[in-house]
Protein backbone atom coordinates (compact mmCIF):
# COMPACT_ATOMS: atom_id res chain seq x y z
CA UNK A 1 0.00 0.00 0.00
CA UNK A 2 3.23 2.43 0.48
CA UNK A 3 3.64 2.26 -2.79
CA UNK A 4 0.12 3.64 -4.36
CA UNK A 5 1.10 7.10 -3.82
CA UNK A 6 3.85 7.24 -5.50
CA UNK A 7 2.56 5.46 -8.35
CA UNK A 8 0.04 7.98 -8.47
CA UNK A 9 2.50 11.11 -8.74
CA UNK A 10 4.08 9.38 -11.39
CA UNK A 11 1.19 8.46 -13.10
CA UNK A 12 -0.13 12.33 -12.70
CA UNK A 13 3.65 13.61 -13.70
CA UNK A 14 3.39 11.32 -16.59
CA UNK A 15 -0.46 12.80 -17.62
CA UNK A 16 1.12 16.81 -17.31
CA UNK A 17 4.70 15.71 -19.36
CA UNK A 18 2.16 14.41 -22.22
CA UNK A 19 0.89 17.79 -23.17
CA UNK A 20 3.94 20.08 -22.24
CA UNK A 21 5.15 20.12 -26.01
CA UNK A 22 3.57 21.71 -29.26
CA UNK A 23 4.50 23.56 -32.36
CA UNK A 24 4.37 27.40 -32.03
CA UNK A 25 4.87 29.18 -35.20
CA UNK A 26 8.04 31.59 -35.43
CA UNK A 27 8.68 34.38 -38.02
CA UNK A 28 9.31 33.78 -41.30
CA UNK A 29 12.40 35.34 -42.40
CA UNK A 30 14.52 36.05 -45.22
CA UNK A 31 17.93 36.55 -43.29
CA UNK A 32 19.90 33.47 -41.81
CA UNK A 33 20.89 35.57 -38.88
CA UNK A 34 17.14 36.19 -37.59
CA UNK A 35 16.45 32.81 -38.53
CA UNK A 36 18.92 31.78 -36.25
CA UNK A 37 17.64 33.54 -33.30
CA UNK A 38 14.14 31.43 -33.33
CA UNK A 39 15.31 27.87 -34.93
CA UNK A 40 18.47 25.93 -34.07
CA UNK A 41 20.59 23.00 -35.99
CA UNK A 42 18.46 19.72 -34.27
CA UNK A 43 15.32 21.63 -33.68
CA UNK A 44 11.98 19.95 -35.09
CA UNK A 45 10.22 22.20 -37.39
CA UNK A 46 6.95 21.86 -38.95
CA UNK A 47 7.25 24.05 -42.49
CA UNK A 48 4.43 25.09 -45.10
CA UNK A 49 6.15 26.20 -48.70
CA UNK A 50 4.40 27.65 -51.28
CA UNK A 51 2.16 25.33 -53.21
CA UNK A 52 0.75 24.07 -49.31
CA UNK A 53 3.33 21.18 -49.04
CA UNK A 54 3.66 21.00 -45.46
CA UNK A 55 5.95 18.63 -43.50
CA UNK A 56 7.83 17.98 -40.35
CA UNK A 57 11.26 17.36 -40.13
CA UNK A 58 14.65 18.13 -38.32
CA UNK A 59 16.68 21.34 -39.38
CA UNK A 60 20.65 19.74 -40.03
CA UNK A 61 21.79 23.07 -40.85
CA UNK A 62 20.98 26.96 -41.11
CA UNK A 63 22.94 28.36 -44.84
CA UNK A 64 22.63 31.89 -46.24
CA UNK A 65 19.88 30.85 -48.39
CA UNK A 66 17.90 28.36 -46.37
CA UNK A 67 17.19 25.65 -44.17
CA UNK A 68 18.93 22.10 -44.72
CA UNK A 69 17.05 19.51 -43.09
CA UNK A 70 16.40 15.85 -43.09
CA UNK A 71 19.47 14.90 -44.52
CA UNK A 72 20.30 16.88 -47.46
CA UNK A 73 16.99 18.65 -48.63
CA UNK A 74 17.59 22.62 -48.55
CA UNK A 75 14.04 24.69 -48.14
CA UNK A 76 15.07 28.33 -49.04
CA UNK A 77 13.64 31.09 -46.64
CA UNK A 78 11.77 32.43 -49.46
CA UNK A 79 9.75 29.33 -50.42
CA UNK A 80 8.79 29.05 -46.49
CA UNK A 81 4.99 30.70 -46.24
CA UNK A 82 4.84 29.24 -42.54
CA UNK A 83 7.36 28.18 -39.86
CA UNK A 84 6.86 26.29 -36.68
CA UNK A 85 9.29 24.63 -33.72
CA UNK A 86 8.22 22.13 -31.66
CA UNK A 87 8.97 22.92 -27.65
CA UNK A 88 8.03 23.57 -24.79
CA UNK A 89 4.80 25.07 -23.82
CA UNK A 90 3.68 26.28 -20.25
CA UNK A 91 0.49 26.87 -21.00
CA UNK A 92 -0.62 23.62 -22.31
CA UNK A 93 1.29 22.26 -19.52
CA UNK A 94 -0.50 24.17 -16.49
CA UNK A 95 -3.75 23.89 -17.88
CA UNK A 96 -3.04 20.41 -18.33
CA UNK A 97 -1.69 19.91 -14.76
CA UNK A 98 -4.89 22.05 -13.23
CA UNK A 99 -7.45 19.43 -15.26
CA UNK A 100 -5.83 16.46 -14.45
CA UNK A 101 -5.39 17.49 -10.79
CA UNK A 102 -9.04 18.95 -10.31
CA UNK A 103 -10.34 15.54 -11.03
CA UNK A 104 -8.22 13.46 -9.29
CA UNK A 105 -9.04 15.50 -6.42
CA UNK A 106 -12.72 15.14 -7.43
CA UNK A 107 -12.22 11.54 -7.70
CA UNK A 108 -10.51 11.39 -4.22
CA UNK A 109 -13.16 13.31 -2.69
CA UNK A 110 -15.83 10.95 -3.83
CA UNK A 111 -13.77 7.77 -2.55
CA UNK A 112 -13.51 9.30 1.41
CA UNK A 113 -17.23 9.84 1.19
CA UNK A 114 -18.29 6.56 -0.16
CA UNK A 115 -19.46 3.99 2.30
CA UNK A 116 -17.43 1.23 3.64
CA UNK A 117 -18.52 -2.16 2.07
CA UNK A 118 -19.15 -1.21 -1.56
Amino acid sequence: MARRPWFVLCLYGLMVLAGCTGFRPVPTTTSPDVAKSFVQPGDHVRITVRGGERFETTVVQIQADGFVVSGTRLVPYNEIVRLERHGFSAGRTITLGLVVGGLFAAFLSALSHMPVGM
